[in-house]
C-alpha cells in the first residue's frame, strides 16, 4: 500500500509539473487563466510544485506561477512565499520571485529592507534584464511591464540598469532605451538618451531625431547632440518612411480632457488603431491598441462626425464624437500633452512611449500646424454664445452648483419638478461661483476654439472664442453662457437625485 502511494504521488506530482509547463507556454488569456484555475483548485498539492521552480530564469514560467499563486487562498500561498523571501539560503533569484509574485499577484505589502537584504542585488538587475530582452520577441509585452515596473523604483535603480545594456545587442536593447528616454524623470531620460548617442545603430538614430523635436529643453538639445554623435560615427541615417495614418479626435471637454484615435493602415487593409486619451493639465494619461480593425469600422468621411466607443478591449467608458482632424494639427496637439507630462510629472503610459513611435516617423511629411490665429473677441455675440450648446461638442460642458444637504431636501420635496429646478436657479447668488473657476474654463474653451478651427468651423469657433471673452469679463448674472451652464449641471443634480429617490423607493 504504502509503494502505490509513493507512486501515485510522483504520478501526481509530475502531472502537475506538466501541467504547470503547459501554462507557460499558452498564449490565450481565457485558457491561461483556466487552466490556472484549475492547477489552484488542486490545493496543497500544487504549493510544493510552485515553490521548486522559483528559481527559473524563464518569465513565462514564473509569470505562470504568479498566475496559479494569485488563484490560490491568500493564507495558503504567502507564508511559504514570505518564509523564502526572509531565507538567506534560498538564492537571491529564488526570494525576488517570491517577492514579485506577493507584489504583483497577491498584492502582499514588501518592505524595501527584503530587497537590501539580497546578497548580490546587482546580479538581480542583470538576470532581469537579461530575461526582458531575450524573451521581449516571444512575450510582447515584457518590455512594457518592465519599463512600468522600473518607474516605480528610484533614479539610482534604473541608472543600474542602464549601467548594464552595453552587455546586450543593440536591436535588444533599444526598445528599453527609447521608452526611458520619454521618463518624465529628467535624469533618468537624460541617461538613456546618452546610452542611445552610444549605441551605433541606425535604429538608435532614428529614435534620436524624433526624441529631438519632442523632448523639452535641455532635453532636446541633449538628443540633437547623441544624434549629432553617431552621425559623426558614420551610423546610417534610418530611411525616411511615409505611411498612411488617420487621426480622429474629440472636442475638448469641460476638464480640458481629449480622445485621440490614430489609425494606421496595415498590409492585409485593416487598421491598427492607437488610441490615447489626454488631459491639458496633466499630458497623455491612457494609451491602447488594437491590432486588427475592419476597414468599415469608421465609415464617416473627412470632416464628417462620428460616434466612437472611448476605450478599447473589455473597458467601456461609454461613446464619444469624433472628427477627423489634419495631421499637422494632431502632431502639434500630441506634442504639446507630452510636454505637459514633464510639467506635470505624470508618466506618460509606456504603451504609448513604445507605439507612438511610427507615428512621429511616419507622418514627419505633414509638418507641424502652427498656432492658429484666434478670432477677435466680440462682445456683441453674447446672447449668440447659446447656441453654441446645440453642438455634440457641447454635450459635456456644464457648472455644478455646490448644493448643501437642506437645499437637497427642499428639492425633493419639491418632487424633483421643473418649477423647482427654476426656482433653484433663481435663487443661485452670483458669487456663488469664484472667478479661477469662470477662468479656467474660459481657457478650456480656447483649446476647444482651435479644434473647431482645425474643423474649419470657423463659425463656431467665432462663437467659442465669444464665450470664453465673456466668462473672463461678464459677472455672471449678466452673462448668460455662463448661466446655461449652471442650469445644465443643476438638471444634472436633480436627474442624479431622482436616480437615487427611486433607488431608495425600490
Amino acid at each position: 500500500m504504502t509503494k502505490g502511494r509513493v507512486i501515485r504521488g510522483f504520478q501526481e506530482r509530475r502531472e502537475l509539473e506538466e501541467a504547470l509547463q503547459r501554462l507557460s507556454r499558452l498564449t490565450d488569456e481565457a485558457s491561461r487563466h483556466a487552466l490556472a484555475q484549475e492547477l489552484a483548485g488542486k490545493g496543497e498539492p500544487i504549493i510544493p510544485v510552485l515553490l521548486r521552480h522559483l528559481g527559473t530564469t524563464n518569465p513565462l514560467l514564473r509569470g505562470a506561477i504568479g498566475l496559479v499563486a494569485h488563484y490560490l487562498p491568500r493564507e495558503m500561498i504567502a507564508p511559504p512565499l514570505r518564509e523564502i523571501t526572509a531565507n538567506p539560503q534560498r538564492s537571491d533569484q529564488e526570494r525576488v520571485a517570491a517577492l514579485m509574485i506577493l507584489e504583483r499577484f497577491l498584492d502582499e505589502p514588501v518592505e524595501d529592507s527584503m530587497y537590501a537584504s539580497l546578497r548580490d542585488p546587482e546580479a538581480v538587475i542583470r538576470q532581469s534584464l537579461r530575461e526582458v530582452c531575450e524573451y521581449q520577441d516571444a512575450i510582447p509585452d515584457i518590455m512594457l511591464d518592465y519599463v512600468a515596473q522600473l518607474q516605480e523604483e528610484p533614479v539610482d535603480v534604473v541608472f543600474a540598469v542602464l549601467d548594464h545594456v552595453r552587455d546586450f545587442t543593440a536591436e535588444q536593447v533599444i526598445p528599453l532605451l527609447q521608452l526611458l528616454a520619454q521618463d518624465v524623470r529628467v535624469p533618468v531620460a537624460r541617461r538613456a538618451v546618452q546610452v542611445l548617442g552610444q549605441t551605433p545603430h541606425p535604429a538608435a538614430l532614428a529614435v534620436l531625431e524624433v526624441l529631438q523635436t519632442l523632448l523639452p529643453a535641455p532635453l532636446e538639445q541633449e538628443a540633437e547632440r547623441a544624434a549629432r554623435k553617431l552621425r559623426l560615427r558614420s551610423v546610417p541615417a534610418p530611411e525616411r518612411v511615409s505611411h498612411p495614418w488617420r487621426a480622429l479626435v474629440t472636442p475638448p471637454d469641460a476638464q480640458g480632457t481629449q480622445a485621440f484615435w490614430l489609425l494606421r493602415r496595415r498590409e492585409n487593409a485593416a487598421w491598427m488603431l492607437l488610441g490615447v486619451l489626454a488631459n491639458v493639465e496633466l499630458g497623455v494619461q491612457f494609451a491602447f491598441v488594437l491590432d486588427q480593425v475592419p476597414t468599415d469600422f469608421v465609415t464617416a468621411a473627412p470632416g464628417e462626425p462620428v460616434l466612437l466607443p472611448l476605450a478599447g478591449r473589455d473597458e467601456a467608458y461609454g461613446m464619444a464624437w469624433f472628427m477627423e482632424m489634419p495631421l499637422s494639427y494632431v502632431r502639434r496637439w500630441l506634442r504639446q500633452l507630452f510636454l505637459q507630462n514633464y510639467r506635470s510629472a505624470y508618466q506618460p503610459p509606456v504603451v504609448y512611449r513604445h507605439q507612438i513611435m511610427p507615428f512621429w516617423r511616419e507622418t514627419e511629411s505633414a509638418g507641424w500646424a502652427p498656432a492658429p490665429e484666434m478670432p477677435t473677441p466680440d462682445p456683441d455675440l453674447v446672447w449668440h454664445t447659446l447656441e453654441l450648446l446645440r453642438h455634440p461638442a457641447m454635450d459635456s460642458w456644464y457648472v455644478e452648483p455646490p448644493r448643501t444637504a437642506f437645499q437637497e431636501h427642499q428639492w425633493l420635496q419639491a418632487g424633483l419638478s421643473t418649477e423647482a429646478l427654476h426656482e433653484a436657479l433663481r435663487h443661485i447668488p452670483p458669487d456663488l461661483f469664484p472667478q479661477d473657476q469662470w477662468t479656467t474654463l474660459a481657457d478650456r474653451l480656447t483649446y476647444l476654439a482651435e479644434w473647431f478651427l482645425a474643423g474649419n468651423d470657423h463659425e463656431r469657433a467665432r462663437l467659442t472664442v465669444a464665450a470664453a471673452h465673456a466668462l473672463r469679463t461678464l459677472p455672471y448674472e449678466r452673462n448668460p453662457f455662463a448661466q446655461a451652464l449652471v442650469a445644465r449641471g443643476l438638471m444634472l443634480v436633480f436627474e442624479e437625485l431622482q436616480r437615487e429617490k427611486d433607488r431608495w423607493d425600490d
